[in-house]
């Protein structure tokens, strides 16, 4: 599955405690990728290769970023192996001063099916 991730996290929800690369960050929290990508890593699979990359989008339907010209996107110049597992973690967000919180994000992907 061809999948273009460009997320703009007003208040995360994306928790992810038990990895060693984790970094903790503050709320409220905003990224839209255009110069930073702090505490978001992707994981090495299929033989120690990524395809998550972070730039600027350019193939297929999944051309272009959401907002300005960068994001987080699988294999960002070319098509994806429908047999790969990609792996993008985001920062661990702190939300335990919080009794709700509100998510916003922006998710494109084209489907094989």
């Amino acid at each position: 599955m061809k999948k273009f991730v460009k997320l703009s996290l007003l208040v995360p929800f994306l928790l992810n405690f038990f990895c060693v690369n984790a970094q903790v960050v503050s709320l409220p929290y905003f990224n839209d990728f255009e110069t930073d990508t702090t505490g978001w890593y992707n994981e090495l699979t299929n033989y120690n290769v990524s395809m998550w990359e972070w730039g600027t989008p350019a193939f297929g339907q999944t051309n272009t970023a959401y907002s300005g010209s960068k994001a987080w996107d699988i294999n960002l110049t070319t098509r994806l192996d429908s047999t790969n597992n990609c792996v993008l973690y985001s920062p661990v967000f702190d939300c335990s001063s919080y009794d709700k919180i509100d998510i916003s994000f922006y998710l494109k992907f084209v489907s094989f099916l």
